[in-house]
């Protein structure tokens, strides 16, 4: 039997729990959700919607959060106080890092700050970045990426560092896709470590055009199991059936619902099975009851005159 079977009713139950935490505003948790279900069901619209949702409402959130604090730091401008605008403008990048109005606040407060030292950083991120790229060119990418930790370390918020990193992250995950043990993988196998492995870079084109390939390949294989599944569990229950075993009839029927609860097959051999058990015991019970009339009327025979006493 398949380990894991797309279920509707889990699905349904699933897109049901999302809306409730969506329409009290518990967005984070309502995506959580929303990735769950998409290891069951991948595919399904409605799920991705959601998602999308999610994603949009969690970051109108996050820019209206940092859209309040931008407000709240104005004053540091007026008393300048630069080097507390930097600070404060990089513990809000780790909000939203991509939110260009706070990018281009928070390098113009760079400028204005004329940090002790910031000469000196800037070279220190160019040495590491010229390693990280030699180590990246050599085919070091655990020494790439230590070098590329070290200018973020310095300035996490530098493009050419996290340029640099991308680069690292892209050439990780196409080393693990072309390695010996992911050939030898079997295709749940290789979903799950690419599901796995997308959480280095959730935008990896390479990476998610292959996911796409290997889900639509499972599932195509699911159904083919689950299709298998419930010709065998439909064939059992016609054997029991013929061995007047009905109890067992309807346990395997139920298994293959339980596995594929809109198959019209097993939906109609169930109805076969409730036929043939009602004609089974109502000939029991007629059997019975012409059994003990046979009964009766043998002792009838054999003494009479005790029936007639009685009666």
């Amino acid at each position: 039997m398949p380990e894991q079977l797309t279920s509707e009713a889990i699905v349904n139950e699933g897109i049901k729990t999302i809306k409730e935490l969506m329409a009290e505003n518990h967005l984070i948790a309502a995506y959580q959700a929303t990735k769950e279900i998409q290891n069951i069901a991948p595919y399904n619209r409605t799920i991705n919607k959601l998602q999308k949702k999610c994603l949009e409402g969690i970051r109108e959130r996050n820019i209206k959060r940092i859209d309040d604090a931008i407000k709240a730091l104005e004053p540091l401008w007026q008393t300048k106080n630069y080097v507390k605008l930097v600070e404060e403008y990089s513990k809000l990048t780790k909000i939203d890092a991509d939110y260009e109005k706070l990018q281009k606040l928070l390098d113009k407060a760079k400028q204005k700050a004329n940090i002790k030292g910031y000469n000196e950083a800037v070279v220190g991120i160019g040495t590491h970045l010229k390693n990280a790229k030699q180590y990246l060119s050599d085919g070091k990418l655990k020494e790439a990426l230590e070098e590329c930790s070290e200018a973020l370390s310095i300035d996490s918020n530098n493009q050419k560092a996290r340029e640099m990193l991308e680069k690292i992250k892209d050439e990780f995950i196409k080393v693990q896709i072309k390695s010996e043990k992911f050939e030898k993988m079997n295709i749940r196998e290789q979903v799950q470590f690419l599901r796995e492995i997308k959480k280095v870079n959730e935008k990896n084109k390479k990476l998610n055009k292959l996911l796409e390939k290997k889900e639509k390949k499972l599932h195509k294989n699911q159904k083919l199991e689950e299709k298998s599944y419930v010709a065998k569990g439909i064939s059992k229950a016609k054997f029991y059936v013929r061995q007047n075993m009905y109890e067992k009839a309807y346990q395997a029927l139920k298994e293959v619902l339980a596995v594929s609860p809109k198959s019209q097959e097993a939906l109609k051999m169930v109805r076969i099975v409730d036929r043939k058990f009602d004609s089974f015991i109502t000939d029991k019970i007629f059997k019975d009851l012409d059994i003990i009339h046979d009964k009766v009327e043998e002792d009838y025979n054999r003494n009479k005159a005790a029936y007639i006493r009685i009666y």
